[in-house]
């Protein structure tokens, strides 16, 4: 069984068996998944939306939200997102969302966070 806690705020949400040895894994809780299609349909509004279908319903979100989200899951791409957060922490900018960093990923990263259900 692992702790299941929201990435986003950090509230427990229980336990889930996934059948592998796991102390924590993470999903979205209903008052983040709520705030963050409310965020998400501010920014399709807007008219400025991505081609990419995972850029258009995830792309808001932090390169760090999104590493902590998929860590224990492929670690190449955990060490990728990483990497982008902390140079950009490093040169004293701001976190950069997935649709920001979209270039800077890898094909692989790319083809493996599409292959990836975010709803789950």
């Amino acid at each position: 069984m692992a702790r299941l806690e929201c990435a986003w705020c950090g509230k427990y949400m229980g336990e889930k068996d996934f059948g592998k040895d796991s102390d924590t894994t993470h999903g979205i809780c209903e008052d983040c998944e709520k705030r963050m299609d409310a965020e998400a349909e501010v920014i399709k509004s807007s008219g400025s939306e991505p081609s990419d279908p995972l850029l258009r319903d995830y792309g808001f979100l932090s390169t760090d939200t999104v590493a902590e989200t998929i860590q224990g899951v492929n670690g190449k791409a955990y060490r990728e997102l990483w990497q982008i957060t902390v140079k950009a922490e490093r040169s004293g900018k701001s976190i950069p969302t997935l649709e920001e960093a979209w270039s800077d990923l890898s094909s692989e990263t790319k083809t493996h966070l599409r292959s990836l259900d975010f709803d789950a």
